[in-house]
């Protein structure tokens, strides 16, 4: 029943990222050509430096909140419940938001050149710091609508987004070339706060009867503040951390290697987020206000076995078909100047499957009163991102940058699982056992294959042939519900 439900909502956001995919080719195609790895690598950093700024401000803060939904969703009282937890919500990020504003722009300089390798570039950082509070407003629905567990309308608001936003990139970044691509950043922010505002007050804002000032009127709740307070003092340090983290590594990559370099690595990140894309927003959406109701460790365990096999099988047809095809895709979406990021596109998607079976275990930690540990181990997460960049970058190039995404991955998710496996004795189904090592035999083959044989032919048809034989891994019941969809979407398109 549990898988079924999380088939469910990963079918709803993997609607939207088959839409954001055609759209990210159009984007990347138009970045590439018209910007170049500088450019490209530009507006990377300042998309990174405007989210983790929100992140930094934010302070985990928006997990209290959909933590308190969650967990209420049945009350009777959920209209006062849901407006006392904004109240509280509202009045601490937004005194940590000027002061957050404040500090970036009194040391705008030092950031400048420490994100972006040069001062030349402060106008441009500028529009990244005037972003950054979109993000936090936009935190406000968004928390409403994934406290709700609703997907659909997450969902929906991401295609609005997708479409919206691409009618006006290509126009401003055609015309404007560099400048247009950055002005484009708060815009895009903007779109994003409109949908998802439109959508919480069309289906539980008003339902609730909640606005504004009832909000305001709403006595203060000491309770709910604590608990924010609690996840706040978590997220300054693991944001600050995780800032300083982030960019010490990019910045490893800069100071050796040139801003270019994170532009041409751009197609294995962009690819990345698309691949997780499919499978981490219905993980963060839907697992974390499940993790919050959960009563027994048999639940948890359930959900989280559920969880994993969901995230492999989705990984697989993009992770051997990625490997497969990445010569002949990155020069096509991209351009030639792109085309040694396909040596280092299989390791970092090794390092993704890794990553999503960590995420996975990440999502059950805070929502069951394990938010301490989860820090501690996240901290150390990102100084052994620090330590590998540091010493790897210098003597390996890029390939030290993609070691950065692999190790701790893989370090993490062996400590996550024992972690579990001491908290509620959590052991993988034998099933996930075998689809697991299966993902990574498979991707061991391509790697090998692609890079000791040159026979093009046979490596364009190992990946589908791995993907096809991965058929056999799912269960009868999995065979059987996946071939009724598809009978069911036959008869849809003869009607």
């Amino acid at each position: 029943m549990e898988l079924k439900k999380l088939v469910k909502n990963t079918a709803y956001l993997a609607s939207t990222r088959i839409v954001q995919f055609f759209a990210g080719i159009i984007r990347s195609k138009i970045n590439a050509v018209l910007l170049g790895t500088v450019g490209v690598g530009i507006v990377n950093q300042l998309t990174l430096l405007s989210s983790k700024m929100a992140e930094f401000t934010l302070l985990s803060m928006s997990e209290a909140v959909v933590k308190q939904i969650a967990e209420n969703n049945d009350s009777e009282r959920i209209n006062s419940i849901v407006a006392a937890s904004l109240k509280s919500y509202m009045i601490l990020v937004f005194t940590f938001m000027f002061i957050s504003g404040f500090s970036f722009y009194i040391f705008s300089d030092q950031l400048t050149n420490y994100v972006l390798g040069d001062e030349k570039y402060k106008a441009y950082f500028y529009i990244a710091l005037f972003s950054f509070p979109l993000l936090i407003i936009n935190s406000i629905p968004f928390a409403i609508l994934k406290g709700f567990k609703d997907v659909a309308s997450i969902s929906k608001a991401r295609i609005v987004i997708i479409l919206a936003n691409l009618f006006v990139f290509v126009p401003i970044v055609y015309l404007y070339k560099l400048q247009g691509a950055v002005v484009f950043i708060p815009i895009s922010y903007a779109i994003t706060l409109i949908a998802n505002y439109y959508y919480v007050h069309k289906n539980h804002l008003r339902r609730l009867g909640l606005n504004f000032f009832v909000i305001i009127k709403t006595k203060f709740n000491r309770a709910f503040s604590k608990e924010i307070l609690l996840f706040s003092g978590v997220g300054l340090f693991i944001g600050t951390y995780g800032i300083f983290s982030e960019f010490t590594c990019r910045f490893i990559v800069i100071e050796n290697l040139g801003v270019d370099k994170i532009g041409l690595y751009s197609p294995v990140i962009r690819w990345a987020g698309l691949f997780t894309g499919f499978i981490i927003p219905s993980f963060s959406t839907y697992l974390y206000p499940r993790f919050a109701e959960t009563k027994s460790n048999k639940e948890i365990s359930g959900i989280l076995n559920d969880a994993i096999r969901l995230g492999t099988f989705a990984l697989i047809p993009l992770l051997f078909l990625a490997i497969s095809f990445r010569y002949f895709f990155i020069p096509l979406l991209y351009s030639k100047d792109f085309i040694e990021a396909g040596n280092y596109l299989p390791y970092h998607f090794i390092g993704v499957v890794f990553y999503v079976w960590w995420y996975t275990f990440t999502q059950a930690m805070t929502p069951t009163g394990h938010i301490m540990f989860h820090a501690i181990f996240y901290a150390i997460y990102m100084t052994i991102d620090m330590l590998v960049t540091y010493l790897a970058v210098p003597y390996y190039g890029l390939f030290g940058w993609t070691l950065k995404h692999m190790i701790s991955p893989f370090i993490f998710f062996f400590v996550y699982f024992l972690f579990w496996h001491k908290k509620i004795r959590y052991s993988f189904d034998i099933q996930n056992i075998k689809i697991m090592l299966y993902i990574l035999a498979g991707s061991v083959i391509l790697i090998v294959w692609t890079n000791y044989f040159s026979y093009s032919i046979i490596q364009y048809l190992l990946g589908p042939l791995l993907l096809l034989f991965s058929w056999f891994f799912l269960s009868i019941k999995e065979q059987k519900f996946i071939k009724a969809k598809i009978q069911n979407l036959i008869k849809m398109k003869r009607k």
